[in-house]
């Protein structure tokens, strides 16, 4: 499977909707590139992928989510969501967000952050801070969690 996805990415990192057809229901969405990231990454770091073929795939993808779809405030944009067909919810915006498109990307970013020999896969980490007038739990960013 990682085969095929590598061909199908967009050129902002991202996979579309629907992988065989590009024009149907384009643009960016998180939840399914998250999972696709987890996955590559998860493989990479296992020993089943090889980094040299499948890193810049799960590189262009963590990048492509943290540049397009992570905002400054926190939220995670072009989430499509839960339904029968990807119809149910389209166009996917901006301000589309769904917690199993969240969990995708936090998985992700597990991954991306956890490789065995020191080395992160990408060079783009998430650094954004919520700051505490945003934070709708009073959590502030430097409390242990």
């Amino acid at each position: 499977m990682a085969a095929r996805l590598v061909p199908v990415q967009r050129p902002d990192g991202f996979w579309n909707v629907n992988l065989g057809d590009p024009a149907d229901h384009p643009g960016p969405e998180t939840s399914g590139t998250a999972f696709f990231t987890y996955g590559l990454a998860w493989g990479i770091r296992a020993g089943v992928l090889s980094a040299a073929t499948y890193k810049p795939t799960a590189v262009k993808a963590w990048d492509g989510m943290v540049r397009v779809a992570l905002q400054s405030n926190g939220r995670l944009g072009y989430v499509q969501g839960a339904g029968q067909q990807p119809s149910d919810h389209q166009p996917v915006g901006r301000n589309d967000t769904w917690n199993f498109g969240v969990g995708a990307f936090l998985l992700a970013s597990s991954e991306v952050a956890n490789r065995d020999d020191g080395e992160p896969i990408s060079s783009s980490p998430v650094t954004r801070t919520v700051t505490p007038s945003r934070a709708s739990n009073g959590i502030r960013s430097s409390d242990p969690i």
